[in-house]
Formats: C-alpha cells, sequence, structure tokens
C-alpha cells in the first residue's frame, strides 16, 4: 500500500531545572547523516502555551534512515541520576524506530542511551535515564534511527531535570499526524438497519481509513451503551453476546490515532438479534437478480430440529410460493415470465409454533419468455343481450390455458375507440359500472407475465332503461335544443328532453360537480327529432349535478339539482 508522501516527526523539549533551575534555550545546528529526509527547524514555537522545538521531517531521494538534531549550549544542570520523559507513537505499518540520547563534552561524545519503540496502540510514554554521572556536558544529541519513519512522531514531555523535577506536560497538538481533519462517519456492511435474527454474537464490518481507529458502540432501546470497542481494522466482533431477540442501536466514529481527535457518530442503525435456540440466519445464495428461471434450487446448511421456511412474493404482494424444508434443500417453482419478486426466508420449528424473524429480503426478476396462451371465449352476456343491468354488469368468460390473469375492455363503439372501462383481473368476471339505457362493446384477452394471448370476438349489449322518442315526424323542431329537466329538484328519477335538428351522433352524459363522469345515458345515432330521456339516480346522493349533450357541433349543459 502506498503511504502517505509527507510524515511528520515532532521533537517538544522543554528544559527545567530543579525547584530554582531556569529555563534553557536551544541553538540547533545542521543534522548529521541525513541522506533520505531534509530537516526543517523552527525554534521557540508555542504549542499550547508551552514552548517547544518543533523537527519536521521530509522524504528526499537517498536510501540512508538515519537523522540527528544537535542543541549546542551548556546544559551544567545535568547531572546522575538524570532522566527525561517523552511519547511516542508508531504506525503499525511502520518499523518500529530507536531513539539516541548522547551527550558531548570538550568534543568526544558520551556514553549513549537506546530506547526502542513499539508500534501500534496509540502513544505510549518513555523515560530514558541518562546515567552520566561527573561528566561535563555542553551539547546534547537526539537521534531517530529506523528503516521506516514515516508516520513516526515522538513528544518530549517538559523536564531534562536533576532527579525527577516536575512541571506541566506539553501537549500534542490537535490534528498532528492526520492532517488536521476529521473523516466523515463510518459506514456500516454488517448489520445493515433495521436487520433482524442477528446472531447475538457476530463481527460489525465498516469502512477503514488510514490512521484513523474506529470507536462502535451497541446500546439498547434505553439508551444502556453493551458494547463500546475500537479497532483500527475490520471487523470487530461483538463478544461477549447480546441477549436474544432484543432490539439494540449501533453507532460509530472515526478517533485519531493518538485518541486526541474524535470525529461525530454515525447514523444510529436498529438491528434485533435471533430468538433463542435458532441458528443464525443461513447463506442462501439466489441464481442471480435477473433473468431467472421460473424454477431453481435453493440450498443452505440444515440444523437439527428446524426446518427452513422460503418465500418468494411479486411486486404487489401477492404470494408466489412459500414452503419448508429440513433437509437443506428446496426447490422454488410457479414463478411467471418476466416478473419482479423478493424472496426471503427464515428457521421455524418443524410444528410452526416457534418462528424466527425473516432475513433480509433479496430482489430478483425471472426471464422475459415466451408463452402460448388460447384465446379466450366470453360467456355473459351474450352477444346482442338486452335488459343487462349496469349497476353493476357483471362480464364472464372460460378459463384459458397458461393465462395467470385476463385483461378486460369496455368501450362506446365496436373500434373501442371510446374505451369508457379497462383492467386486467386474476379471475374469469368482472363487475363494471355502467350507464342504464345504453348500448356498450367488450372483449378480453389472457396474459401471463408480459405475454399476452389474442383478444376474444367482440360482443355488444343494451343496459336496462327507457329512452323515449317523442312525435311522429310531423313536427319537426326547428333548432338543436336541450330542456331543463322535470321536475328539478328530483328524487330520484327525472326527464331530460332534447331536439335535434338533423341526424347526428348524440351523447347525453352526467357529471358531478367536480367534473367526474357519473353516466352516459346516450351515445348513439339519432333522426331528426324530439326525444326524452328517463334519468334514474336512485344510486347517487344528493346534491348538484350536471348533464352535457353533444350532437355534431351541438353542445349544450345545464344543472340539476337531486335531494332525498
Amino acid at each position: 500500500m502506498k503511504k502517505i508522501s509527507f510524515f511528520f516527526l515532532f521533537f517538544f523539549v522543554f528544559i527545567a531545572g530543579s525547584l530554582f533551575a531556569q529555563q534553557t534555550n536551544f541553538t540547533v545546528s545542521t543534522a548529521d547523516n541525513v541522506s533520505s529526509y531534509s530537516i526543517k527547524y523552527v525554534t521557540d514555537t508555542v504549542f499550547a502555551g508551552t514552548k517547544a522545538l518543533k523537527t519536521e521531517f521530509v522524504p528526499g531521494t537517498g536510501t540512508g534512515q538515519y537523522a540527528s538534531v544537535v542543541w549546542k549550549e551548556s546544559i551544567s544542570l545535568v547531572q546522575a541520576g538524570n532522566r527525561i520523559k517523552f511519547r511516542a507513537l508508531v504506525p503499525d505499518y511502520a518499523d518500529p524506530p530507536r531513539v539516541v540520547f548522547s551527550l558531548k563534552g570538550g568534543g568526544s561524545q558520551s556514553t549513549t542511551t537506546f530506547i526502542q519503540l513499539e508500534k501500534g496502540g496509540g502513544w505510549k510514554e518513555y523515560e530514558a535515564n541518562l546515567n552520566l554521572s561527573g561528566f561535563s556536558a555542553n551539547e546534547l544529541y537526539v537521534g531517530i534511527s529506523s528503516s521506516d519513519l514515516q508516520g513516526s512522531k515522538v513528544a518530549f514531555l517538559d523536564n531534562i531535570s536533576t532527579g525527577y523535577s516536575s512541571g506541566p506536560d506539553s501537549t500534542i497538538e490537535d490534528g498532528e499526524g492526520n492532517g488536521g481533519t476529521t473523516p466523515s462517519p463510518p459506514s456500516f456492511t454488517y448489520p445493515v438497519d433495521n436487520a433482524t435474527g442477528i446472531p447475538i454474537t457476530f463481527d460489525v464490518t465498516f469502512a477503514t481509513i488510514q490512521s484513523w481507529k474506529v470507536e462502535i458502540q451497541i446500546s439498547t432501546v434505553n439508551g444502556t451503551i453493551v458494547f463500546d470497542q475500537t479497532s483500527i481494522t475490520s471487523p470487530i466482533t461483538v463478544s461477549p453476546g447480546l441477549a436474544y431477540n432484543t432490539d439494540y442501536y449501533l453507532r460509530g466514529r472515526y478517533v485519531s490515532l493518538d485518541g486526541t481527535i474524535i470525529g461525530d457518530w454515525s447514523t444510529t442503525i436498529h438491528f434485533r438479534t435471533a430468538q433463542q435456540g435458532a441458528p443464525a440466519p443461513p447463506v442462501v445464495v439466489y441464481p442471480g437478480t435477473s433473468g431467472v428461471p421460473l424454477s431453481f434450487t435453493l440450498n443452505w446448511t440444515s440444523f437439527s430440529g428446524w426446518v427452513l421456511r422460503v418465500r418468494v412474493v411479486d411486486a404487489i404482494g401477492n404470494i408466489a410460493f412459500n414452503q419448508t424444508s429440513g433437509n437443506g434443500s428446496i426447490t422454488v417453482s410457479g414463478l411467471t415470465c418476466g416478473t419482479s419478486y423478493v424472496g426471503q426466508v427464515r428457521w421455524e420449528s418443524p410444528d410452526g409454533s416457534v418462528t424466527d424473524d425473516w432475513s433480509q429480503s433479496v430482489s430478483f426478476s425471472t426471464i422475459s419468455c415466451t408463452v402460448t396462451i388460447g384465446q379466450v371465449q366470453l360467456i355473459s352476456p351474450a352477444n346482442d343481450a338486452t335488459g343487462i343491468n349496469y349497476a353493476p354488469a357483471t362480464l364472464s368468460w372460460n378459463l384459458v390455458s397458461n393465462a395467470t390473469e385476463y385483461e378486460y375492455q369496455v368501450a362506446l363503439n365496436s373500434d373501442f375507440s371510446s374505451l369508457i372501462k379497462s383492467g386486467i383481473v386474476s379471475g374469469t368476471s368482472v363487475s363494471v359500472q355502467l350507464a342504464q339505457a345504453t348500448t356498450y362493446y367488450w372483449t378480453v384477452r389472457g396474459k401471463n407475465g408480459t405475454n399476452y394471448g389474442v383478444w376474444s370476438s367482440i360482443r355488444n349489449f343494451l343496459t336496462k332503461g327507457s329512452i323515449t322518442g317523442i312525435g311522429d315526424g310531423k313536427e319537426m323542431p326547428k333548432e338543436f335544443s336541450l330542456s331543463q329537466n322535470y321536475p328539478n329538484p328530483f328524487n330520484p328519477t327525472t326527464v331530460i328532453r332534447y331536439s335535434i335538428l338533423s341526424t347526428s351522433l348524440v351523447t347525453l352524459k352526467i357529471y358531478d360537480v367536480l367534473g367526474r363522469e357519473i353516466a352516459t345515458l346516450l351515445n348513439e345515432e339519432k333522426p331528426a327529432g324530439k326525444y326524452e330521456v328517463n334519468f334514474d339516480a336512485s344510486r347517487l346522493s344528493s346534491g348538484l349535478y350536471i348533464y352535457r349533450i353533444t350532437a355534431g357541433n351541438f353542445v349544450d349543459t345545464k344543472k340539476m339539482i337531486l335531494m332525498k
């Protein structure tokens, strides 16, 4: 894995004497033996109110991996038993370096002290005993030696002093080693939100980011935290186990390796554990998400004393398959071509008295195949039938091979350009609300998924009701007209009269105040003359209604009131 191009090694040095000692200021010389890292120096830099020295290592082009920093100053306070405390952080992917302390006096180097660092686990505290009894030093060397310095950091605490003279610890600057920014909250791949049947001991899987660790918490519905663990790798195993058949909430956040930067919590995920005694949800592999055959076999690892129920439903909730098996295998069948389905499984006791939660659903669609569907034969009403009930009219036909559904159409003309009713049903009959004294045409065809049979023959019938022509042709109207209904208000019947000046296709329809069509009283060609239509509103509620006539280019509308 490619490492980040720039890594920083920070030295924080704060010198304090014994009880009455004064702070020592440092002068920094050039670094020795640096071939693969260049070093920048910033002296007396203030971090969190503490004076320190910041040293930045920048990868170079050489092969050596040793660098030292030299402070030239008379350090007369360094005596036998002097110690220095520091903290260090070494990433898991880095080779653990060692820190080298040595003093020089009169041009010769003293005995050196080596501290081997440990990698991983965040910031760790170390203490070096300089053991320089009777030695007068004027130069302090602090070096870092490693085959891989990238990402390693050292922060020195407050004192190089006689004995254990103490002062406030230096603080590590927020954001060092992490770019100063916090990543977005982690996303979880298991469990998913609202999952059920989760084992009481399981692995939480999530996305990891280099140089960050992930903290996860699991709590009960009342907010009690029952699990809290941090890791730089995925997964985190939830152990000891949770309670059976219990609702829990999971959240996570990123935390810097040194623990100084804490990100925002993720969105809370809800899940429920499995029923006590039920096996963990099985791994069931479906034969794909599209182009699935109409019959296929599912396999899983069986458990003694349990059967697995497999349920498959279509997009509108109709159950296409629902069976159990205890031998680790079942064949799903009875599906239709070109149809979307959702599959789920759950454990059950053989008698069905104990059931586990349904698994997460799996969506798939079947193959688009060609099915030969027979032609529908219409049964009732007979062709040219009259006096057919209109509220409602019942249409029926025969069952045909390979058809799982039937599509019907009802129109006011034989070419079905004036379609008024249509739909798809699973049975061989349908009831439709029609208008009185009106001629209708109807037809039906079979359907299976995306496959359709041919339309049946077309039949027509006339619904009950009366339309009476008045006048014998001797008294011809002088114009097209629509008269006010009588009586008005009415309950429940009224008469609507109209006049036709010349032969025309006449329609007379009833609407409610919202403009919705309520009934068609007339839709046929009429010769010139005066006519009347009886309108029965017994199935309607009281209110204002509108009736409208169309005859050729003549259109007229009037209002009427039904008062029950």
